[in-house]
Order: structure tokens, then sequence, then C-alpha cells
């Protein structure tokens, strides 16, 4: 949901800008290869028994950080 909101956002008020566009559909793309790499070992954690690790905190970090990050980038590229 959050993706495809972005991606109806960025579309609304970036449409001179396609590299927007092209960051959206680029973390998309980023979040589903995670959550398709990290569903069997979530999956066999819970069939062993084990706790998953929570990732909350790691997930939030990246975010911010990275999220940071892209942010610098578009202003340095945009102007």
């Amino acid at each position: 949901v959050a993706v495809a909101v972005r991606l109806v956002l960025t579309s609304l008020f970036a449409t001179d800008r396609p590299v927007l566009l092209v960051g959206a559909l680029a973390g998309a793309a980023v979040g589903v290869v995670a959550t398709r790499t990290q569903a069997r070992p979530f999956r066999l954690a819970e069939l062993r028994g084990d706790e998953p690790s929570s990732l909350w905190w790691p997930g939030l970090a990246a975010v911010v950080l990275l999220g940071s990050v892209e942010t610098l980038v578009l202003i340095l590229v945009l102007g």
C-alpha cells in the first residue's frame, strides 16, 4: 500500500521529473527482492520453533539513513 501511494503521489507531483518515478520504482523492486529472500529463512525459523529476530530497529535505521541519502542525491541531481 505504501509503495502504491508513493508511486501515485510521485506521478502526480513530479510529472516533469521522471527520475523521481524511477526512484520510487527502484524502491518497490528492492522491497520485493528483500521480501522474497527473507521469506524462506523466516519460515524455517518458525518451523524449528526459533524466535525470528526483530527487524524493526534495523529497518527503521535503514529507512532514516538511506532516505536521507536519497534526499541528498535528489537535491544534488535536481538542483
